[in-house]
């Protein structure tokens, strides 16, 4: 099976084989990923973030409770009415797409869009096949950052883990 990733061991030197290659209008973003192995690996990103922090009113950590689920960790994020505006707008626009959060400069994680997201309020499921506690210390670590509001928390879209609407809690 193929991958859209480069990816590497050594983050250095996958940084420095991506650097000026992006089209214009576009970067590569590197995240690094955690598991029986541990490696860095690419997305191209458009350049101009769609969403960022600033339209982030509230995060929190929510629990999926279906039976498919098992009692699994996710983040709920709720938007201001400008970003709940653009969020149903992106999402509509690029269903069975990955969306990058990118912190500090590095891509956090990319759930993919399941359906468009209208009214404001998404679930950012995390972790795949995880153990429930690294997926709820995931989940805390993201709403921690969300919620910090300081710095922007740019959301940029890529071409793949799984966002849904929410009901209003």
């Amino acid at each position: 099976m193929s991958s859209p990733y480069l990816r590497s061991a050594d983050r250095a030197q996958l940084a420095r084989f991506v650097q000026d290659r992006a089209p214009q209008g576009r970067e590569f973003r590197l995240q690094t990923v955690r598991g029986r192995e541990t490696f860095s690996r690419t997305y191209l990103l458009d350049r101009q973030a769609g969403l960022n922090g600033e339209y982030i009113v509230d995060a929190r950590v929510g629990f999926d409770t279906s039976p498919a689920e098992k009692t699994r960790p996710y983040v709920q994020v709720t938007f201001n009415r400008t970003g709940a505006e653009l969020l149903a707008s992106m999402t509509a626009a690029n269903v069975k797409k990955r969306m990058a959060i990118v912190l500090d400069g590095n891509v956090d994680s990319a759930p993919l869009i399941q359906t468009a997201i209208p009214g404001g309020i998404c679930s950012i499921h995390l972790g795949g096949l995880k153990p429930v506690n690294e997926v709820l210390q995931e989940a805390k670590d993201l709403v921690l950052t969300l919620r910090g509001g300081a710095l922007p928390v740019p959301l940029r879209l890529v071409s793949e883990e799984r966002i849904e609407p929410r009901g209003k809690p």
